[in-house]
């Protein structure tokens, strides 16, 4: 039984850790927001039932669910669905698909979760997806199909590859609207980037640091919207400064073990992360990063 008002718009419940269930069923037109954020031992999701197509953002962040019911694709109206820190969480049901105008997904530092849905890649209206800390080792065919995802991190995710094998990056040429792309700490090797990275057009924003490889493929040149870049050596960010005027790139790897050498036809900014040089900024045209 639902024991929740038909009429509310917006639902928040926050970090009330005693709370280990909900009402078996949820029906509620009106409702817009459902934030159910820091409830570590609610373990169940309700089952959608009736019109529920207001719902844009459903939050279940750290919550103790390990699975969502299959009815959720009644949720058409679905834009955010938020479930980062949901460290039982094993699976997405394919009934993602039916989520047509879904937009945001986050299912980052779920270290339970493994698999990603066969038909994700249905879900076009998807423009940023976030599974930074998860353990999931292959990526479905169809995601390659989502022509609008423009922001894609797999932070940490120190398995996904192609196969279990040769653990190298699958070809993300297709994803031609992507914008940001974070595969740090990913234990990436020598050749994993794949060499077809450059056709990432849209590409503004890179970041490769903390994996094991000193050597970028030759596309990376064609990459002309690039502002950010993190990338392999001692945790350096390089930000290019556009300036209103179409610079140039050029990346050559380095001879050396451990840096990359970075060059740039117009002047740049070297901004160091780890072993941090007080902040201070220095226009280099040509610099050896370590």
């Amino acid at each position: 039984m639902s024991l929740l008002p038909l009429e509310f718009e917006q639902i928040f419940f926050m970090n009330c850790y005693s709370l280990r269930i909900l009402p078996s069923y949820l029906e509620m037109e009106l409702l817009e927001v459902f934030t159910l954020s820091g409830y570590s031992k609610l373990d169940k999701f309700p089952d959608i039932v009736g019109n529920m197509n207001c719902l844009r953002e459903l939050r279940l962040d750290g919550t103790a669910i390990a699975e969502l019911s299959s009815s959720f694709h009644c949720l058409a109206g679905l834009v955010l669905l938020s479930m980062n820190s949901c460290r039982n969480l094993e699976s997405i049901p394919s009934s993602i698909s039916g989520l047509k105008s879904l937009k945001r997904l986050d299912v980052s530092d779920c270290s339970e979760l493994k698999n990603i849905p066969e038909n994700l890649g249905e879900v076009e209206s998807l423009e940023e997806f976030d599974a930074s800390g998860t353990s999931i080792r292959q990526l479905p065919a169809s995601f390659f199909l989502l022509k609008n995802l423009r922001v894609l991190s797999f932070n940490g995710c120190k398995r996904v590859a192609v196969n279990l094998t040769d653990q190298v990056v699958p070809s993300l040429s297709s994803l031609c609207s992507l914008e940001e792309l974070d595969l740090r700490a990913c234990k990436l090797r020598e050749g994993a980037v794949p060499e077809d990275i450059g056709c990432l057009s849209s590409l503004r924003s890179l970041n490769l640091s903390r994996n094991n490889f000193i050597s970028l493929p030759k596309s990376i040149n064609q990459l002309s919207r690039l502002e950010k870049c993190w990338n392999i050596a001692n945790y350096v960010t390089v930000i290019v400064k556009e300036d209103g005027y179409h610079c140039q790139r050029r990346w050559l790897p380095c001879e050396t073990q451990r840096g990359l050498l970075v060059q740039h036809l117009q002047p740049l900014d070297i901004v160091k992360e780890g072993g941090y040089n007080g902040g201070s900024q220095q226009p280099l045209s040509n610099v050896k990063v370590w």
